[in-house]
């Protein structure tokens, strides 16, 4: 698949997948998958075991890894849910202060 042809959210998907993984298994990088079987055709069993469990580590410590950035992304928009929904609160306060002031003003002009 090019670029041209691939959405765009996969794309980032990939990238975050390889950022995460160049430091955890690069043998595991996008790019280096439909490699594999040629460097490894002539490994032994035990060694094709070995690099298996190898793999099996390293995506337990990308989920590990993705998981932790979730995390903080999630504590990071309910954090700013929060704020938003407080500022929002304070200033429909403050129009409704200045609404009732408006109107109490009109009230004591007309006495």
């Amino acid at each position: 698949m090019t670029q041209k042809s691939t959405p765009k959210d996969a794309l980032r998907g990939q990238w975050l997948y390889d950022f995460l993984m160049k430091g955890i298994e690069e043998d595991l990088l996008s790019e280096n998958l439909p490699t594999l079987g040629g460097k490894y055709r002539n490994e032994s069993n035990i060694d094709h075991a070995a690099r298996m469990e190898r793999y099996d580590k390293a995506f337990a410590e990308f989920d590990r890894v993705i998981g932790l950035i979730a995390d903080q992304l999630t504590s990071e928009a309910m954090e700013y849910r929060h704020t938003a929904r407080e500022r929002l609160e304070a200033e429909e306060k403050q129009e409704h202060e200045e609404d009732v002031n408006k109107a109490e003003h009109l009230f004591d002009d007309e006495q």
